[in-house]
């Protein structure tokens, strides 16, 4: 016999979004069925062959890589960089090349339906623990180890092919072998897979389905047709498409924030020929040609100082008119040369409230130090208890009710009331003890930061941090540029953002900035269901059962009810047409969650315990005194979003359709599985919406008009998407 040893050296993991892009261009099942019979016919034959395989792994080992290693007689790992996984369903795939059969045959079903149905990623270490490596191996010995190995086979000291059915051990593992338990874990699993999907992502489902008809293994052959059956499923689901259209715009937003590519704008095929034919550029050329890429892209006149000699090549931009479209600001500039995110390393938060101490919460698990100010010492003793109950290192976090340290610190982060007058106080007063290097962000959700700016000595340090409720879970973050905010400041920040493991959107300075403006037709709608007799949790149902993860009112109460209140009253061209008046009557102590009263009353857990009836008191209205057809309920309330969107487009408050999309998803938990609200518009199609807000204008108001923007959108080819 013969031994082959396969070293997968790549410390820093390998591409899953190129993966990704390469399966997106595959259309039709018969080209998938075709793929996946050639790539289980060549696992079949390593499996088969009279070879034994060893894996040496180093760095991560996830999706179809991972499937490949299992196909492996033996599977060696580095203990220190090795990680294990299927993140397939995150992307509303699953396993396609055999790991539905070869997972529970190794380390049996309980552990396997963890693994894949929770897209978890394991060290190395725990996969030797459950039997999917048999050992961990310095990353220094682990090629040296992987010959050892293989000579061991070759001289017949240990098995070519060992056993690879499982065999538990513990009581607990061989109870759930039993057929009969294999049958409530199959039962309990979907129940629980229902409950958290609400049955609108089939990926996990289908897991299900494939390993309960497959496992114990009989005849693998017919056990991984019936994978591949499924996952073709999948891939000819439109929901697929969404959930991996999202992913990717994920990914393509954020890559170069790091460092641009000259070519970027390039497919990759054009890129190829245009480096094949063509000598290779100087650094000096190369960089001219990115900023003549920037120049055109961003739209504006530019003069550059720009040195060919100099270590760090700078560009200088005078905005002549309108702001520039910072993202592709972002893309195409090389940012590591310019920005100072590396220095941002000393954070103070001004104010302990909701806010403040979610964002202090975030900011405590990586590495950089916090001071958080307030002058209430119950605030700042609640977010110091709710923080240090996670576990978090108190040293990590400085409470304090002065400005001592500031003098110090690298950017400060104010969170206080929404108050104008008292934000700009507050700002005025923080920027008289800090550095002139010290940045400065407003969480601000209803004024400009404009506005902001004017109490701030250096406007050009000045800018909007605008986080979500949960500020420590929700990833995404808003980044208002200012009309004096630098460039630096800008990128600094956006840099600052990804590095700790958020998505920056940099957005114009307008009230609402992106996602609350577009959530607020939603939430002003709302309003008028209630005024209609349409009862709180019916109105959140009907958005639920379309795919939401809050309906409107739930989610007013998780930002703050004051805030929404607030956030409209910061649109005055709207109040006329677009809302009854009566909800400025609503109670000030009314305020949502944050004080366990909103348009719900909640627990000392924070858990719904019942509607808040004397909401309809204030706005004397009868609840639940009518019906309405859901149907009717979401057109009223998304095509008004669409409409506001195509607003936000045409005004380039941000870039393209897929950021916001993306943004919705992120932002108010937009069904990801329907690929956005603009992707969704484009399904229903733009020539229906706008004839149907034409017969809601004349039925409801004039707040149903087509906007401009989605008029000429409809002009242009009718669809967002090209």
């Amino acid at each position: 016999g013969s031994s082959n040893s396969h070293n997968q050296n790549k410390p820093k993991g390998f591409c899953l979004s190129a993966f990704i892009e390469k399966i997106e261009k595959i259309h039709g099942r018969e080209r998938w069925e075709k793929l996946l019979d050639e790539v289980h016919e060549l696992f079949d034959l390593m499996e088969t062959a009279n070879v034994s395989w060893v894996a040496a792994i180093q760095g991560a080992c996830l999706g179809h890589l991972f499937e490949l290693a299992l196909t492996c007689d033996y599977r060696i790992a580095d203990y220190k960089t090795t990680e294990f996984g299927l993140p397939d369903l995150s992307l509303g795939l699953m396993p396609c090349f055999g790991a539905c059969i070869r997972m529970p045959r190794l380390i049996g079903l309980r552990k396997a339906l963890k693994m894949i149905l929770n897209s978890q990623v394991i060290s190395s270490r725990e996969a030797y623990r459950i039997g999917l490596v048999h050992k961990v191996i310095h990353p220094l010995d682990l090629e040296e180890q992987a010959r050892i190995l293989a000579e061991q086979i070759i001289k017949g000291h240990i098995p070519p092919k060992p056993q690879q059915q499982y065999k538990p051990v513990r009581l607990l593992d061989k109870c759930f072998e039993a057929p009969i338990s294999r049958q409530i874990l199959y039962y309990i699993t979907k129940k629980k897979v229902l409950s958290e999907t609400k049955g609108f992502y089939p990926a996990p489902l289908k897991v299900l389905e494939v390993i309960k008809n497959t496992y114990p293994v009989k005849n693998q052959k017919e056990a991984l047709k019936e994978e591949s059956d499924a996952f073709c499923d999948l891939m000819v689901s439109p929901i697929t498409r969404h959930l991996i259209s999202l992913h990717l715009i994920k990914d393509r937003m954020i890559p170069n924030l790091y460092g641009a590519c000259t070519f970027h704008n390039l497919s990759s095929l054009e890129r190829k020929k245009k480096t094949s034919q063509n000598p290779a550029p100087t650094e000096a050329e190369s960089k001219q040609k990115q900023y003549n890429v920037l120049q055109k892209r961003i739209g504006v006149k530019s003069e550059f100082d720009f040195d060919h000699n100099a270590t760090e090549s700078r560009f200088v931009a005078k905005r002549m008119s309108e702001p520039f479209n910072s993202h592709a600001f972002l893309k195409d500039l090389s940012l590591s040369n310019t920005a100072s995110s590396e220095k941002l390393k000393k954070i103070a938060v001004l104010g302990a409230g909701i806010m403040g101490g979610g964002i202090t919460h975030w900011l405590a698990h990586y590495p950089v130090s916090v001071l958080l100010k307030d002058i209430h010492p119950p605030s700042l003793s609640t977010a110091l208890k709710t923080i240090h109950s996670k576990n978090i290192p108190s040293e990590k976090i400085r409470p304090q009710m002065d400005h001592s340290g500031f003098h110090n610190v690298d950017l400060v982060i104010e969170t206080v009331v929404e108050d104008l007058e008292i934000k700009k106080k507050v700002i005025a007063e923080t920027a008289s003890h800090t550095s002139d290097t010290c940045l400065f962000a407003t969480n601000t959700s209803s004024f400009k930061v404009t506005d902001l700016a004017k109490a701030h000595p250096d406007p050009s340090r000045f800018f909007g941090l605008h986080f979500f409720y949960p500020a420590h879970q929700t990833p995404l973050v808003e980044i208002v540029r200012g009309e004096h905010s630098s460039d630096d400041t800008i990128i600094s920040a956006a840099q600052w953002i990804r590095k700790l493991d958020k998505i920056p959107f940099i957005v114009k300075d307008h009230p609402g900035f992106l996602v609350q403006r577009l959530f607020l037709p939603l939430m002003l709608e709302a309003f008028w269901f209630l005024k209609e007799g349409i009862g709180i949790p019916q109105v959140d149902q009907i958005y639920s059962a379309f795919g939401f993860s809050l309906g409107p009112f739930r989610l007013m109460d998780e930002w703050g009810v004051d805030i929404c209140l607030k956030l409209i009253k910061s649109m005055p061209w709207k109040q006329d047409k677009d809302f009854p008046k009566d909800i400025f009557k609503l109670r000030p102590v009314f305020l949502g969650r944050k004080n366990k009263s909103g348009f719900y009353i909640y627990n000392k857990k924070g858990k719904v315990e019942s509607v808040n009836n004397l909401i309809y008191t204030d706005l004397q209205c009868r609840p639940a005194s009518h019906n309405i057809n859901a149907e009717e309920c979401l057109e009223r309330g998304l095509y008004r979003m669409v409409n506001e969107a195509a607003q936000v487009l045409e005004e380039q408050v941000v870039a393209t359709p897929e950021e916001l999309d993306l943004a919705l998803v992120l932002g108010i938990g937009f069904p990801a599985f329907r690929g956005g609200l603009l992707k969704y518009a484009d399904e229903v199609s733009l020539k229906t919406i706008v004839t149907r807000l034409a017969h809601l204008s004349k039925a409801k108001g004039e707040r149903f008009c087509p906007s401009r923007g989605l008029l000429t959108q409809v002009d242009k080819g009718g669809t967002f998407y090209k």
